[in-house]
């Protein structure tokens, strides 16, 4: 697609010098070509990409269930209550959220790579949550598992990052006719990122509600509501 863009621009500007005045600028032209080749080439390395899974980045630590039974039991709870999947490693970190992956996370400081379904914890907000304000985030958060949320994230979000890294490196379109031989796909891919964005969004919401319904159930609708006020 991309190519024949490129073509079709290149057409263009020749036929509009053509008759305008009655001159062609090669050099010109061949730049521009050169820039949908490149172009293609940058689209190539990027689709090549989304093969690779590199492990989330964490500044985190692992809890170890031997040394923290009673987090362990909490959570174990949690999840049969709402029978969803126990995750395999819980963390804690000082980044203000909570959230879950089944991608792998890399904990920065020691180099483990750990594999499997990972639940983070913030320390801090765990400070200012009551039990029960613990239990309905921590049960949003299974909710993710219980729902399949994560599968269709770690298929998802590779494909999301990788069009926006290539968007980003194609986007440099004031370097000369080269770069402006780029500007059909940068059009094109932001076309694209835009109606994705728009679907994700929506089965994205849809998903964040049903994880609250599963919040609730862990505890009640009130400790749910009143912890993503704290958050907030």
């Amino acid at each position: 697609s991309v190519l024949a863009q490129g073509a079709l621009f290149v057409y263009s500007i020749y036929t509009i010098e053509s008759i305008l005045i009655q001159r062609i600028h090669a050099v010109a032209l061949v730049a521009v070509a050169v820039g949908a080749l490149v172009g293609c080439w940058t689209l190539l390395r990027a689709a090549i990409g989304v093969m690779k899974q590199e492990p989330t980045q964490l500044r985190a630590i692992q809890l170890q269930k031997a040394d923290h039974p009673g987090v362990f039991a909490f959570v174990e709870g949690i999840a049969s209550q709402l029978k969803a999947e126990m995750p395999d490693h819980i963390v804690v970190g000082l980044e203000p959220n909570f959230f879950v992956t089944a991608a792998d996370v890399k904990l920065l400081g020691d180099g483990k790579v750990l594999q499997g379904r990972t639940l983070f914890m913030s320390l801090g907000l765990l400070r200012i949550f009551t039990r029960s304000e613990m239990a309905a985030v921590i049960g949003h958060e299974l909710g993710h598992f219980r729902g399949g949320d994560v599968t269709y994230s770690m298929k998802f979000a590779p494909m999301y990052a990788r069009l926006g890294q290539a968007i980003a490196k194609l986007g440099d379109s004031s370097a000369g006719a080269t770069g402006k031989g780029k500007v059909p796909a940068v059009i094109a891919l932001s076309y694209c990122m835009h109606e994705f964005a728009s679907a994700e969004r929506s089965v994205g919401r849809e998903r964040e509600l049903l994880a609250d319904k599963a919040g609730a159930e862990a505890a009640d609708a009130r400790s749910l509501a009143t912890a993503l006020v704290k958050v907030s």
